[in-house]
């Protein structure tokens, strides 16, 4: 039976978050937008990447929900949405099927995928990350991007994590649909701000779980 994920696993689980900003790249995920082009055969794709859900307040996962256009000359778009989870040392196991479940105000949507089987990877033998995508539509996108609410869960093989939007993460999800799907000229967001917003939530979450753990810097 799927099982909610637990939380405060002690503290190797703190200390790898504290890792996880090293081990993840260099630095915590910073929100943008990127394209590409591949011109022998007529397509492109622009996606989100580094939009990371809701508060660390649940534990040391850290969650993405990104939205992806995929073009091909001759061919209406392809969506889809992307989740990339991350943890200092357990596994979700994504598996292929309805492992995407997101609720738009009072409207569930069932989203199918392939699972992350083929995109799981460890950092170092410390941290580990899967990728899981879904295909979705135009209209999918926009329930998400015009709902007050956004929540989702993510189910894996024996348990499952759940996230809810911050405004940050509405005002990104709106402003790429509005660009991207609907082809609007809309001011970008202030991707700065809501990277330190998101750092200073993960900070307060590192404190509760670490008293020992160094001041914050403003």
């Amino acid at each position: 039976m799927v099982s909610p994920r637990r939380i405060g696993r002690g503290s190797r689980a703190t200390l790898l978050a504290v890792l996880l900003p090293v081990l993840m790249g260099g630095c915590v995920p910073r929100y943008g937008v990127s394209s590409a082009r591949d011109e022998f055969l007529g397509t492109s794709e622009v996606r989100m990447h580094g939009d990371v859900l809701g508060n660390p307040d649940h534990g040391s996962e850290w969650i993405e929900l990104n939205a992806v256009v995929r073009r091909r000359q001759g061919e209406p778009p392809a969506y889809a949405l992307q989740v990339r989870y991350r943890d200092s040392d357990e596994w979700l196991r994504i598996p292929p099927g309805e492992s995407l479940i997101v609720l738009a105000d009072s409207q569930r949507i069932r989203l199918d995928g392939f699972g992350s089987r083929a995109n799981r990877r460890t950092h170092f033998g410390l941290g580990v990350e899967e990728v899981a995508s879904y295909a979705a539509s135009a209209d999918v996108l926009r329930s998400i991007a015009r709902a007050e609410r956004v929540r989702l869960r993510i189910i894996g093989s024996r348990d499952y994590v759940e996230r809810e939007f911050t405004p940050e993460n509405r005002a990104r999800f709106r402003q790429f649909v509005d660009t991207q799907v609907d082809g609007k000229k809309v001011a970008l967001p202030a991707a700065d701000t809501a990277h330190a917003s998101w750092l200073k939530r993960w900070w307060r979450w590192l404190r509760r779980t670490n008293p020992r753990s160094p001041p914050q810097r403003e």
